[in-house]
Protein backbone atom coordinates (compact mmCIF):
# COMPACT_ATOMS: atom_id res chain seq x y z
CA UNK A 1 0.00 0.00 0.00
CA UNK A 2 1.17 3.44 -0.70
CA UNK A 3 -0.23 6.96 0.03
CA UNK A 4 0.54 9.20 -2.90
CA UNK A 5 0.65 12.66 -1.40
CA UNK A 6 0.41 15.73 -3.66
CA UNK A 7 3.29 17.97 -2.98
CA UNK A 8 6.27 17.26 -0.37
CA UNK A 9 5.31 19.58 2.66
CA UNK A 10 7.69 22.52 3.86
CA UNK A 11 7.44 25.05 5.96
CA UNK A 12 4.76 27.99 5.50
CA UNK A 13 6.10 31.42 4.69
CA UNK A 14 4.15 32.90 7.15
CA UNK A 15 5.39 30.44 9.94
CA UNK A 16 6.58 26.93 10.51
CA UNK A 17 4.15 24.70 10.81
CA UNK A 18 4.32 21.75 8.40
CA UNK A 19 1.24 18.94 8.48
CA UNK A 20 2.26 16.06 10.05
CA UNK A 21 1.90 12.91 8.30
CA UNK A 22 3.05 10.62 10.65
CA UNK A 23 -0.90 9.32 11.05
CA UNK A 24 -0.72 8.83 7.00
CA UNK A 25 2.02 6.20 7.30
CA UNK A 26 -0.96 4.21 8.80
CA UNK A 27 -1.86 3.43 5.02
CA UNK A 28 0.76 2.90 3.55
CA UNK A 29 4.47 4.18 2.86
CA UNK A 30 4.73 7.94 1.70
CA UNK A 31 5.21 8.84 -1.63
CA UNK A 32 6.01 12.65 -2.84
CA UNK A 33 4.12 13.10 -6.71
CA UNK A 34 5.70 16.29 -6.53
CA UNK A 35 9.11 17.97 -3.66
CA UNK A 36 8.75 20.44 -2.12
CA UNK A 37 10.24 22.79 -4.45
CA UNK A 38 8.66 21.42 -7.46
CA UNK A 39 7.07 24.41 -9.21
CA UNK A 40 4.05 22.68 -10.92
CA UNK A 41 3.27 26.30 -12.59
CA UNK A 42 6.06 26.71 -14.96
CA UNK A 43 5.46 23.88 -16.37
CA UNK A 44 2.39 21.91 -16.65
CA UNK A 45 2.83 19.51 -19.48
CA UNK A 46 6.20 18.74 -17.44
CA UNK A 47 3.73 18.85 -14.35
CA UNK A 48 1.35 16.11 -16.09
CA UNK A 49 4.30 13.65 -17.27
CA UNK A 50 5.82 13.68 -13.97
CA UNK A 51 2.17 12.36 -12.23
CA UNK A 52 1.89 10.14 -14.79
CA UNK A 53 5.00 8.72 -14.48
CA UNK A 54 5.08 8.66 -10.38
CA UNK A 55 1.50 7.36 -10.52
CA UNK A 56 2.18 4.23 -12.56
CA UNK A 57 1.78 1.84 -10.47
CA UNK A 58 -1.26 3.51 -8.46
CA UNK A 59 -3.60 0.80 -7.54
CA UNK A 60 -7.25 2.07 -6.75
CA UNK A 61 -8.16 -0.74 -4.17
CA UNK A 62 -4.94 -0.23 -1.72
CA UNK A 63 -3.80 2.86 -2.53
CA UNK A 64 -4.48 6.29 -1.14
CA UNK A 65 -4.24 10.02 -2.38
CA UNK A 66 -3.39 12.82 -0.02
CA UNK A 67 -4.01 16.35 -1.03
CA UNK A 68 -1.71 18.44 1.74
CA UNK A 69 -2.70 21.76 2.65
CA UNK A 70 -1.98 25.27 1.63
CA UNK A 71 0.72 23.71 -1.07
CA UNK A 72 -1.71 25.71 -3.76
CA UNK A 73 -4.38 24.16 -5.96
CA UNK A 74 -2.05 22.78 -8.81
CA UNK A 75 -0.48 19.97 -7.31
CA UNK A 76 -3.87 18.69 -6.35
CA UNK A 77 -5.63 19.38 -9.70
CA UNK A 78 -2.82 18.08 -11.77
CA UNK A 79 -3.04 14.96 -9.63
CA UNK A 80 -6.54 15.03 -10.25
CA UNK A 81 -6.91 14.76 -13.95
CA UNK A 82 -4.06 12.73 -14.08
CA UNK A 83 -6.13 9.60 -11.73
CA UNK A 84 -9.32 10.44 -13.78
CA UNK A 85 -6.86 9.66 -16.86
CA UNK A 86 -5.68 6.34 -15.14
CA UNK A 87 -9.36 5.59 -14.40
CA UNK A 88 -10.80 5.64 -17.89
CA UNK A 89 -7.73 3.51 -19.02
CA UNK A 90 -7.81 1.15 -16.23
CA UNK A 91 -11.68 0.93 -15.77
CA UNK A 92 -11.80 2.07 -11.92
CA UNK A 93 -14.60 4.43 -10.63
CA UNK A 94 -13.57 5.29 -7.04
CA UNK A 95 -10.43 5.90 -5.28
CA UNK A 96 -8.98 6.34 -2.38
CA UNK A 97 -8.06 9.82 -0.04
CA UNK A 98 -6.89 10.19 3.44
CA UNK A 99 -8.56 13.51 4.88
CA UNK A 100 -7.06 15.33 7.95
CA UNK A 101 -9.74 15.53 10.87
CA UNK A 102 -8.53 17.77 13.23
CA UNK A 103 -9.55 17.01 17.01
CA UNK A 104 -11.63 19.73 18.83
CA UNK A 105 -9.49 20.80 22.02
CA UNK A 106 -10.66 21.24 25.36
CA UNK A 107 -11.30 25.50 24.39
CA UNK A 108 -13.68 23.64 21.54
CA UNK A 109 -11.74 24.98 18.89
CA UNK A 110 -10.44 22.70 16.09
CA UNK A 111 -6.49 22.78 16.33
CA UNK A 112 -3.80 21.52 13.53
CA UNK A 113 -1.89 19.18 15.78
CA UNK A 114 -3.56 16.27 17.31
CA UNK A 115 -5.39 15.17 14.30
CA UNK A 116 -5.37 12.30 12.10
CA UNK A 117 -5.61 11.09 8.77
CA UNK A 118 -9.06 9.18 7.83
CA UNK A 119 -9.86 6.97 4.63
CA UNK A 120 -12.61 7.95 2.32
CA UNK A 121 -13.55 6.76 -0.86
CA UNK A 122 -13.98 9.13 -3.56
CA UNK A 123 -16.01 8.20 -6.89
CA UNK A 124 -15.02 9.02 -9.85
CA UNK A 125 -17.98 8.11 -11.82
CA UNK A 126 -20.83 10.43 -13.52
CA UNK A 127 -24.28 8.68 -11.61
CA UNK A 128 -22.47 9.37 -8.74
CA UNK A 129 -22.41 13.08 -8.90
CA UNK A 130 -25.90 14.78 -8.30
CA UNK A 131 -25.25 17.65 -10.36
Amino acid sequence: MTVYVTQEPKPSYKNDWVPDLSSALEYGKIKFIFEADYNTTSSPSNSMRKAEYVLQSFDPENDYILFVPGRGEYPGMITSFVIKGLSMDQGFDYINILVYDRRIGEDGNRHRSGGVYIPKRWPLEEESYNV
